[in-house]
This record gives structure tokens, C-alpha cells and sequence, in this order.
């Protein structure tokens, strides 16, 4: 008999991906369910690329999973399997978060639900405002699709590889045609958001900053990266008079935008998210 994985007492999710073990998913996901009292069984799932394909066909048969959280180095290969893609997903052309429903997957990406839910907390506006975002990758161009989606006048993309930099600006000035995207920054002391999402100051990787000398004072600095939570590239902004902003924000905010498509009749009031993500944080700050 299959379980439907839309009963309440027994929702089944996990993570995949190759390898798996470093996640902290689970342990994001169990403090989840704990503090808003969700039954959810939560694990890992280690699937090797050559698996991918008869992984998704099988659960596709046998329905257990409410959802999969997708992580390195599936996101772009399960975006081609799912059977729709959230605008984000598809302009992106990665999935990190799958919803099955009665079938088919759903697939979505929280990297801009991460970024957006970010821009909120601080009050950052960047509409008719210069944005200069270093890397080209997955997180950069999640960034730039929330930064078009706000409107930002321009978003300079800033990469060691120009081509990968030009091909993404185009990708998203096709789609958010009001926001000039470069590959050029011009000056940089006139932007108010500069932005990191390379793994520079990453534990494991250089431990040097991107932020120009000459960045603007009081303009935001986020760094994506949350391990280690104080990096260079943000130790650099206070000393320089910027605004910091780090990653572990955006991993939170992913975490709540993946809880919001699995169980969106369960919907977190205002003040109720508030205090989740305050306690979510304290306890990841401690574990990391």
C-alpha cells in the first residue's frame, strides 16, 4: 500500500544530492518541525548522477515524498526532469526544491526566495539604484533575477570568466528589460548593494575580500556565503562603513520558502515567521 505523501501524519522530504553528508538540511528541517510542531520525517538521500534519472522515475511510481530538497550536482539536471518549473526555476535553469503532487514535480528555486526574503528583513530598496554583484554562478544568478524583479536600474556582474558574466547578464536582461545588466562596472563608489557569491571566504577557500577600496560608505554589502558567518568580505564592509549582511540569512530564508511550497496550507503568520527565523538562526549559529 503507498503512503500519500500529503497526510499530515506522515510527511516524508529529503535532501539529495552527491555527496550528501555535509548538509544541514536535516537539521534545519527537524528544528522546523519541532518548533511549529509539523510531523515530518526528514532525511538524506545520497544519488549519483548516474542514478538521478531512475531515482525520480521511481518515486515518480511510488509517491512517498511530499518533497526533495536538491543540492550540488543535481540542480541543473533535475530541472529537465521535473514536469513544470516556477519562472524563477526556469530562467535559472536549476532546481533546488521539488514538490511531488499526485505525480508530477514541481520544481522551484528558493536561491530568490533566499535573496528576497533577505532584502526584506533589512529594508533594502534597490529600485532606480546601481547593484554590483561578483560571480556568475547559480547564487549570482538568483540575485540578479531579485534584483530585476525590484526594479534595480542597473546590476553589474562581476566575473574572472567575462563570457559566463555576459551570457548571464543577457539571460536576464531578456527577462527584466527595465534593469540594464553589464558585465562592467564603470565606477564602483555609486552602488548601493555590492553583493558576493563566489566561494572567496568560504572555509576551504581564499580567505580574501571582492569589495572595492573605494566602495560607497552606508551602501549594503551581503555575502552569501555563511560558513564561516563573519567573512572577509563583510569584516572589510564594517571597516569601510557599509552595511553587512550575511549568508546565513539567505540559507534560512531558502529553508522557509521550501517549507512554504510543501505545505502551503499551513501558512506562517507574520509574527509566528518572525520568531521562527529569529530561533532558527540562534540555533544554526550555535551548530555551525
Amino acid at each position: 500500500m503507498k503512503r500519500s505523501p500529503h497526510s499530515p501524519a506522515n510527511a516524508l522530504a529529503a535532501v539529495i544530492g552527491h555527496p550528501i553528508a555535509h548538509s544541514l538540511s536535516p537539521e534545519i528541517f527537524g528544528f522546523i518541525a519541532k518548533e511549529t510542531g509539523l510531523p515530518l520525517d526528514y532525511r538524506k538521500l545520497d544519488v549519483a548522477p548516474n542514478r538521478l534519472r531512475e531515482t525520480v522515475r521511481v518515486f515518480r511510481e511510488q509517491p512517498l515524498f511530499i518533497g526533495w530538497n536538491v543540492t550540488i550536482p543535481h540542480k541543473a539536471a533535475i530541472a529537465k526532469l521535473v514536469d513544470r518549473r516556477s519562472a524563477a526555476a526556469d530562467l535559472l535553469g536549476a532546481v533546488n526544491v521539488v514538490r511531488f503532487d499526485a505525480g508530477a514535480l514541481l520544481g522551484d528555486n528558493t536561491d530568490v526566495a533566499g535573496v528576497e526574503m533577505t532584502f526584506e528583513r533589512h529594508a533594502i530598496d534597490v529600485r532606480r539604484e546601481k547593484a554590483i554583484v561578483y560571480g556568475a554562478g547559480g547564487a549570482a544568478a538568483a540575485v540578479g533575477y531579485a534584483l530585476g524583479k525590484r526594479r534595480a536600474a542597473e546590476v553589474a556582474i562581476v566575473n574572472r570568466t567575462p563570457a559566463r558574466a555576459r551570457r548571464l547578464a543577457a539571460r536576464l536582461a531578456k527577462a527584466f528589460p527595465h534593469t540594464r545588466f553589464t558585465v562592467d562596472p564603470g565606477g564602483t563608489d555609486d552602488a548601493i548593494l555590492y553583493v558576493n557569491t563566489t566561494p572567496l571566504g568560504m572555509s576551504g577557500f581564499a580567505q580574501k575580500s571582492l569589495l572595492p577600496k573605494e566602495a560607497r560608505r552606508g551602501a549594503w554589502a551581503f555575502d552569501v556565503v555563511y560558513r564561516p558567518e563573519n567573512t572577509p568580505f563583510l569584516q572589510q564592509a564594517r571597516r569601510q562603513g557599509l552595511r553587512p549582511v550575511g549568508g546565513l540569512e539567505m540559507l534560512i530564508g531558502q529553508a522557509l520558502g521550501t517549507y512554504d511550497l510543501w505545505f502551503p496550507t499551513r501558512r506562517l503568520s507574520r509574527p509566528r515567521r518572525a520568531a521562527l527565523f529569529s530561533s532558527l538562526r540562534r540555533y544554526l549559529r550555535s551548530r555551525l
